[in-house]
């Protein structure tokens, strides 16, 4: 049984085996996974950015616009060297 703010996410009482469980808490998508290797259990949870929610769409269009924003700026920088090398040397 998973708890997320005192409310019940999860009900599963029949484990026996690794088991991975997706779910929301907020806007994000989680995934659980209750793992056994040599008789011990181990937990993860991951938030899941690949999958299409409004909050990964938001994630992916504000990612593009740093990417154009850093070439941009490297554009401009680049220009800047050039031209100074350029100035210095007909100095």
């Amino acid at each position: 049984m998973v708890y997320c703010n005192q409310k019940i996410v999860v009900i599963d009482f029949n484990v026996l085996r690794t088991k991975t469980y997706s779910f929301f808490i907020d806007d994000e998508m989680c995934n659980l996974t209750v793992e056994r290797k040599n008789n011990r259990w181990y937990y993860g949870l991951v938030i899941d950015h690949e999958v299409d929610t409004p909050k990964n769409a938001l994630r992916r269009k504000l990612n593009r616009k740093n990417v154009f924003q850093a070439i941009i700026f490297l554009i401009i920088v680049i220009l800047s060297i050039s031209a100074i090398t350029l100035f210095f040397s007909f100095v």
